[in-house]
């Protein structure tokens, strides 16, 4: 049964997400335990496609008013997106 609402949340996730991704430079999905969170996201924007980016979510906020709430923050720093690799000299 877990396994059926985990492939439910990916799918359902992934057709939320999809608008979001056309107006990102990137998007680092995040795993979520959280029964009642079908996604978890943190998406690079060029501050020159900001407003693309609020009207996607603002238009899937509206079309899917009855099945979601959209909770988002932005602008941050882009840390989700920092790989750091440090390399010890002996």
């Amino acid at each position: 049964m877990a396994t059926a609402l985990e492939d439910k949340k990916a799918v359902e996730g992934g057709r939320y997400l999809r608008p979001f991704k056309k107006a990102a430079a990137d998007c680092k999905e995040e795993k979520s335990d959280a029964e009642d969170m079908v996604a978890h996201a943190a998406f690079l924007i060029d501050k020159g496609w900001m407003k693309e980016f609020d009207n996607a979510v603002e238009e899937v906020g509206e079309e899917f008013k009855e099945r979601i709430q959209i909770h988002y923050v932005g602008p941050l720093a882009p840390f989700s997106f920092v790989n750091l690799q440090l390399h010890w000299d002996e």
